[in-house]
């Protein structure tokens, strides 16, 4: 009888009280979903709503191999705007969650520009409900 009810309260927790069954637990489809929504304001060249997917403390790498530089959140945003006038519409592909632990999450995605392909590795937290994008590697 005892074994028959500790494991019903096992069961319990691992359905009910851990946060990565909850309804609200973030999944795989919210990531693609920021994608999408990236693409979408991009372009339409709209960077406030852009900036949304990047968490306030994020660390953005641009440039290129032997130019890189880090962006924070702030001088990101000032420079945004040129930046999608400068580079134009793209296309994100190809998705790929390569980790997904709780609140935390790892995924690669191709960032297609005209004739080139670009692939980005973004770092995000789930944050108010949402994935924020903390920083990314290429």
């Amino acid at each position: 009888m005892r074994l028959g009810i500790g494991l019903l309260v096992l069961v319990f927790i691992c359905f009910f009280v851990n946060p990565a069954y909850s309804e609200n637990a973030p999944d795989e489809s919210s990531i693609f979903q920021l994608f999408d929504d990236m693409e979408t304001a991009w372009n339409a060249e709209d960077a406030p709503s852009y900036m949304n997917f990047f968490h306030k403390s994020v660390k953005l790498k641009l440039g290129k191999p032997g130019n890189v530089k880090y962006f924070t959140w702030d001088e990101y945003a000032k420079v945004l705007p040129e930046r999608m006038k400068k580079f134009g519409p793209f296309k994100m592909v190809n998705p790929k969650v390569l980790k997904l632990d709780g609140e935390s999450a790892k995924a690669k995605v191709i960032v297609r520009k005209k004739s080139r392909d670009y692939t980005n590795v973004f770092n995000m937290i789930w944050e108010d409900n949402r994935w924020q994008i903390t920083s990314n590697e290429w």
